[in-house]
């Protein structure tokens, strides 16, 4: 399952950096679905939403939009979906 806010789908195709052991890289946001970036070198690898540094303040918590939820079966059939309502404000 993935789930990314929308508002970050505005940086794909952008430069950002990511944040390493090392120091800071700049790598280019692809997909913002699952965070795939690429760096300098052409190398393609998915990044932490934590460890992204963006040019932007994101929006605050809760003012940040819909967040979309993608769902991949690991075979042929059906899948179920269970979730806690009272969870949910």
């Amino acid at each position: 399952m993935l789930a990314r806010e929308s508002w970050l789908t505005a940086f794909e195709g952008r430069r950002v950096w990511l944040r390493a052991a090392h120091g800071t890289e700049e790598v280019t946001l692809i997909r913002a679905d699952d965070l795939l970036v690429q760096n300098a070198n052409g190398a393609y690898f998915h990044a932490s939403q934590q460890d992204l540094l963006l040019p932007e303040a994101p929006p605050p918590q809760g003012q940040r939009g819909v967040v979309s939820l993608s769902f991949a079966l690991g075979g042929p059939g059906e899948g179920v979906l269970t979730y806690l309502t009272r969870s949910l404000t």
